[in-house]
């Protein structure tokens, strides 16, 4: 599993969150989503990752908000994006601020394991390695790097197309209640 955790200060008031929260904006804002499913009343996306040395692949995820706390001054909202190759634990906290709000994502990402196994056997062959019995240690800690470096870059994506869309608007905004 990789976790990683982003914080943002926003000079825009919480309610603007509010509204961002419950649209579909929250998985779509995701980086490459390709397209966007709604079946049996849940939401599914057709996602594109870039995995280190596999090059860019593509899978159907469902896609579920889990639970909103909403406060005065603060806003909670879990929820996850469950795919055939990685899946998403998705966590938002925003707090209102004297001049904005402050807004934190947590993302736990975790990479199915045949894909990791796919990984190391990539790496293993540009590795100058010979073969012995701590190669695949070695070779699983370069795969988890290359991960860790991708799905850092990943987030930030993601945090900025968010910032992106509660600065400027998302699809359809007006048109849902909240």
């Amino acid at each position: 599993m990789y976790d990683v955790t982003a914080t943002k200060y926003l000079h825009y008031p919480l309610f603007k969150a509010r509204q961002w929260i419950r649209h579909p904006s929250l998985f779509t804002s995701l980086p490459k989503v390709v397209e966007v499913q709604s079946m049996d009343g849940e939401m599914r996306i057709q996602h594109r990752f870039v995995f280190p040395l596999l090059g860019e692949r593509s899978h159907l995820c469902r896609c579920s908000l889990q639970d909103i706390i909403d406060t005065e001054i603060a806003l909670d909202a879990k929820g996850w994006v469950e795919g055939e190759l990685l899946s998403i634990a998705i966590h938002w906290h925003f707090l209102q601020q004297e001049e904005g709000m402050r807004m934190t994502f947590r993302g736990q990402y975790t990479v199915q394991e045949a894909i990791i196994d796919k990984l190391v056997n990539a790496l293993r062959r540009y590795s100058p390695l010979p073969i012995r019995s701590d190669a695949d240690a070695i070779l699983s800690r370069g795969v988890d790097r290359l991960l860790k470096e991708e799905i850092e870059a990943y987030s930030r994506a993601y945090l900025a197309n968010v910032c992106t869309q509660l600065i400027t608007g998302w699809p359809g905004e007006g048109e849902h209640k909240v």
